[in-house]
């Protein structure tokens, strides 16, 4: 059984282009987005942080996202490149 806290967050697996392995992110996005709508998109991910465990998995960055209110009702927005810029590249 999946307990509650999991199913309000989504665990997205990361490709990093300077690593060969995948990193583990925690998030609590699943009320605006399916995993399915984020494959194959290009996300700002901060990745310099310490890994905190959350949920018994532990979590190795945080997705970087905008929220607003519209018409009552809370939006949240996760910051995405477009597709032209590589994996990787730096952010002034």
């Amino acid at each position: 059984m999946i307990s509650a806290a999991l199913k309000l967050s989504l665990c997205s697996k990361i490709r990093w282009i300077s690593r060969p392995s995948r990193r583990a992110i925690l998030s609590g996005i699943h009320a605006y987005y399916e995993p399915e709508e984020l494959i194959g998109k290009t996300l700002i991910v901060i990745t310099n942080l310490p890994p905190r465990p959350m949920m018994g998995i532990e979590s190795c960055g945080m997705l970087l996202s905008a929220v607003n209110e519209r018409n009552g009702e809370e939006e949240l927005h996760l910051l995405m490149v477009d597709n032209h810029i590589p994996a990787g590249a730096k952010l002034y």
